[in-house]
């Protein structure tokens, strides 16, 4: 069987196998600008849809990720990579900052706690890039990551301890269509 993955605003990071969407990356297989809703896909077109480092590039995240919950099959899966709220000013671009409270809270928009929306959350957890640190991954940043995984995120995004996170890391939220 073939899965058809999408990779949501690739930049540089074209996959073979994927379809390529981007606004700046002529290289990509849809130009695209995702402020221009909707996207120019089917109901349940895509198996995985990938976003890396994008959405805080907008003032309505939230609408973009309900267009890929309109364009995701059931079963399917969204991933989504942001930078947590004390890293999201390290750009101008940067527009709206997240924590993963915040893609929480987005599953439960109403009804007291009970699910609105057709995703179910996979996995929900800090992550690091640290493709260019050597021998610091090793050393810090990988024990810091586990360490910062195992605390209630609500003990990191509540209190003074999300300003000592160094290297900032990264909010991965996996969704999934019910």
């Amino acid at each position: 069987m073939i899965h058809k993955k999408l990779n949501a605003g690739c930049g540089n990071d074209i996959r073979k196998g994927w379809v390529n969407l981007d606004y700046f990356n002529k290289k990509a297989d849809y130009i695209w600008d995702l402020r221009k809703l909707p996207l120019p896909f089917k109901d349940n077109e895509f198996d995985y849809i990938y976003c890396n480092g994008v959405l805080e590039d907008f003032t309505e995240p939230a609408e973009i990720i309900l267009e890929f919950i309109r364009i995701c099959k059931v079963g399917g899966r969204i991933e989504l990579m942001v930078p947590f709220e004390t890293g999201t000013w390290r750009s101008i671009r940067h527009k709206h900052p997240f924590t993963l409270t915040c893609l929480k809270s987005f599953v439960y928009r109403t009804n007291y706690g009970k699910p609105n929306l057709p995703v179910k959350i996979i996995k929900l957890k800090y992550e690091h890039d640290c493709s260019d640190y050597g021998l610091l991954k090793t050393i810090i940043i990988k024990p810091l990551t586990w360490l910062q995984n195992i605390i209630p995120y609500k003990y990191i995004e509540l209190t003074p301890l999300k300003f000592f996170l160094f290297p900032l890391p990264q909010c991965k939220c996996i969704y999934e269509k019910k």
